[in-house]
């Protein structure tokens, strides 16, 4: 959330379970009066292990205009190999950097941002 700050852009998190999920992101919305977007992470995780190298992720991405009118819905899914060398975490930030890169590169997003 901090890359966001240095842009003057509010980024809230929302915690939520699986059973209430739903209705904790409605409150959130309802209470916003400005343009969003909404990441629903389904799954992020990494494991790193002499078993195991990968990254996983699958989330929805959420654009809304000021009214709440849902001007793009769309999933994002895959995975990434963790190179074997160096430390992990410098890894993993410029995987999730590369990653974020690319949603925002996305031709559809890119349209509906512009519509804001």
């Amino acid at each position: 959330m901090a890359g966001f700050a240095k842009y003057d852009i509010a980024a809230v998190s929302i915690n939520t379970m699986p059973k209430d999920e739903k209705t904790e992101v409605e409150k959130a919305l309802n209470k916003n009066e400005n343009s969003s977007i909404l990441f629903v992470l389904n799954e992020w995780k990494y494991d790193f292990h002499s078993f195991s190298d990968g990254s996983w992720y699958n989330f929805d991405l959420i654009v809304l205009d000021k009214k709440g009118k849902q001007l793009l819905v769309k999933n994002f899914s895959g995975d990434n190999d963790i190179p074997d060398n160096g430390l992990i975490t410098n890894k993993m930030q410029l995987i999730y950097k590369a990653r974020f890169e690319e949603v925002f590169q996305d031709p559809e997003v890119v349209n509906a941002l512009s519509q804001l």
